[in-house]
């Protein structure tokens, strides 16, 4: 081997590791990348903000993510210099309006160069959000310096599921507004988009509605652990501007002890036998059951515009309403034929308190699963070998199978009792996006859902990150199969992941480790003994064929 063959050779090696060590999370569909580096200081950041045709909110964004990079809030001294970074920003639509799942455009280009040169394109101010956040990736802290890595560099990117969902839960245990602002934030760093509130339960009602204050007056834990319309609507507001939609959902006619807590509306419930000892469901047989129910959604609806809204209706059992013989009367009465049918019954009358644009989302699973209308959507909470109760439907479902996606089963339950088995961010990232019992067509996406019977604000970001960062990656790059464990490049992924929880945490999210120290520091030994080519990359292009 001549010299200069060898000299060659090295190069070609070094530029293969550097183009291998690009950590981006989710990982882009296509990336074309060199070698360089360049300085880059928060007034080269701030430099994105000359462009005239910035609105409102893009300045907002474009500020949040300085302060977040830099750890800075002061950009006053930016004016006394020009940047030597030229930044060119193009939205076609900068209106923050969310369509139906599956249609908003976020995709992006982003374009950066040794010369100094910075270019987002994108259809929409979420196409715009995705690309400040990949941008925000690419710069990397060493010692006391920040600098711009991999130029030049050319992304092109978008999701390829048009829901990708977090669920969390505010009744069991009150979350603090800051609380669920801060999980917005994490859900913008991962690129996911719904928000799905689960706001009231058996336990508590904390969510104040003017048309029927007795439900939090009487249902909440206290004044002090309620949502007040100023509350809610600063939530919806900053989700939106951070690229997430809330759905709120609730729950009933099962779930429903704050219902019943005023002695006005006492009678609408009913005491259930097992369970948590305290559950309760509705009376559907009673004109004042539905009267609650109008006044509730009236005001729902009010906070919430959004076109989409949770009813719930998972774990309706006949044993509470065996408890009461004039449930049996009414259905005798009304030729209803047993308690699935009364649930149809419920559901029917429900809606009417539903305005017509509305469409609703409720749960099913393997065992319970009522026969839902065409226009409905379907969140899948059963066991992921179980899909084929639900096959042969019409509806749109979202993906939330009990035994991946469940991420607060294996923690503890309220007796300190054993509840089902921890999901590790492998086996979520191993779940089934497209299982063969359900259309493609049909599927939505997916959810992980934190139900919070033994989590509070202490505990929500190290139970939701980096687990929920797991499915993130798996509905943006579109992995329509089941990884296994040989089938995905194990130092990649546990690289990449890494790489997301340190800057999670640097940003206030107090994310879970992927790994041990030695691991994150000597990734080669611990993982590449699982490695397998998932990502097909070169020495100067990378691309997810997932």
């Amino acid at each position: 081997m001549s010299r200069n063959t060898a000299i060659v050779l090295v190069l070609a090696l070094v530029l293969v590791a550097q183009v291998e060590a690009i950590k981006l999370w989710p990982l882009p569909k296509q990336i074309i990348n060199g070698t360089d580096t360049l300085p880059f200081s928060v007034c080269d950041f701030n430099a994105a903000l000359t462009q005239n045709n910035l609105t409102s909110a893009m300045r907002t964004k474009i500020q949040f993510y300085a302060q977040k990079i830099f750890q800075t809030k002061d950009s006053v001294q930016c004016n006394l210099r020009a940047s030597d970074f030229s930044f060119t920003i193009k939205v076609n639509n900068t209106d923050i309006k969310f369509g139906e799942f599956g249609t908003d455009d976020e995709s992006y280009n982003l374009e950066a160069s040794v010369n100094k040169t910075i270019s987002i394109s994108a259809n929409t101010y979420f196409g715009f959000l995705r690309a400040l956040e990949t941008l925000s990736q690419l710069l990397r802290q060493n010692s006391d310096e920040v600098s711009l890595s991999h130029l030049p560099i050319q992304i092109q990117d978008a999701p390829s599921y048009g829901y990708r969902g977090v669920m969390i839960d505010s009744a069991r245990n009150y979350l603090k507004k800051s609380s669920i602002l801060r999980t917005i934030d994490a859900m913008m760093y991962n690129k996911m988009n719904v928000l799905h509130w689960h706001i009231t339960d058996d336990e508590s009602f904390p969510i104040e509605l003017e048309s029927i204050p007795e439900m939090s007056n009487f249902g909440s834990y206290g004044a002090r652990y309620r949502y007040s319309k100023s509350d809610v609507q600063e939530i919806i507001d900053y989700a939106a501007q951070s690229g997430v939609r809330v759905i709120p959902e609730v729950d009933s006619p099962g779930h429903v002890r704050s219902w019943g807590r005023s002695e006005k509306y006492s009678n609408i419930t009913i005491a259930c036998p097992g369970g948590e000892h305290y559950n309760n469901q509705l009376d559907p047989t009673l004109d004042l059951t539905y009267e609650a129910n109008d006044l509730i959604f009236k005001d729902i609806q009010e906070l919430f515009q959004d076109q989409y809204i949770h009813m719930g209706g998972d774990e309706v059992f006949g044993s509470c309403w065996d408890q009461r013989p004039s449930i049996k009367q009414f259905m005798s009465q009304n030729n209803i034929s047993d308690y699935n049918q009364l649930q149809v019954y419920y559901r029917n009358r429900q809606k009417q308190s539903i305005q017509a644009n509305r469409t609703k989302i409720y749960w099913a699973n393997e065992v319970q699963h009522i026969p839902p209308a065409p226009e409905d959507i379907i969140q899948f909470w059963g066991q992921s070998y179980t899909y084929n109760v639900i096959q042969n439907l019409p509806n749109k479902v979202i993906l939330s199978p009990e035994d991946f996606l469940y991420i607060n089963s294996g923690i503890n339950f309220i007796w300190g009792n054993f509840f089902g088995n921890f999901t590790t961010w492998l086996n979520i990232y191993q779940v089934n996006i497209s299982p063969v019992e359900i259309d493609r067509s049909r599927i939505l996406g997916a959810e992980t859902t934190l139900w919070g019977e033994v989590n509070t604000d202490s505990t929500l970001d190290v139970y939701l990150w980096v687990r929920s960062s797991a499915l993130a990656e798996r509905l943006w790059t579109g992995n329509h199969s089941t990884p296994s464990d040989s089938s995905i490049d194990m130092s990649d992924l546990a690289r990449r992941l890494s790489f997301m929880e340190d800057l999670m945490i640097e940003r206030g999210i107090n994310a879970a480790p992927v790994t041990n120290k030695f691991c994150k520091e000597n990734i080669g030994i611990c993982f590449d003994w699982r490695k397998a080519n998932v990502y097909q990359s070169t020495t100067s292009t990378q691309t997810n064929t997932q």
